[in-house]
């Protein structure tokens, strides 16, 4: 990952779930800008700029033992807090825009978006309830071509 990251930006979602084995590698790339590919003994230099996130309490998670303090400490220059998309429920139009458009189908005003949640659960529950979208009947977003056609 960090090879293909070269002078770019690496995002590790859900960093709360690393095992301890793999925040001690991920700290030792923060602290030494260096890695080690696997099979090899030469350590290759890394310029990555790394953006984690969770939805998890990491400081409890370091009271606890499950979380490295230092890793803590050297992923959190920039803080930025989310709240929760049930709380941000004028979100949701957009972000299903983007997801059916994701998809590459066509988003069509006349077919109306009426979620049956407030999706407690994030995104992923939004991006799954836009995917049934795309099942109804109409044109492929990037040819103009009937669906139906196309699936024949």
């Amino acid at each position: 990952l960090f090879e293909e990251a070269e002078n770019g930006t690496l995002f590790l979602d859900e960093i709360s779930n690393a095992d301890l084995n793999l925040q001690a590698k991920l700290l030792h790339v923060l602290q030494e800008r260096e890695y080690r590919r696997v099979g090899e003994n030469d350590m290759r230099p890394c310029n990555v700029r790394i953006i984690a996130a969770t939805n998890r309490k990491i400081p409890e998670m370091i009271k606890a033992n499950n979380f490295r303090q230092d890793l803590y400490w050297r992923l959190k220059v920039i803080e930025i807090e989310i709240p929760p998309l049930s709380d941000r429920k004028e979100d949701i139009p957009l972000l299903a825009r983007h997801f059916i458009r994701a998809k590459s189908l066509e988003f069509r005003p006349g077919i109306p978006f009426c979620p049956r949640s407030d999706f407690a659960s994030g995104r992923l529950q939004l991006a799954r309830e836009c995917q049934g979208i795309g099942k109804l009947p109409g044109k492929d977003y990037h040819s103009g071509r009937s669906r139906r056609s196309i699936r024949r």
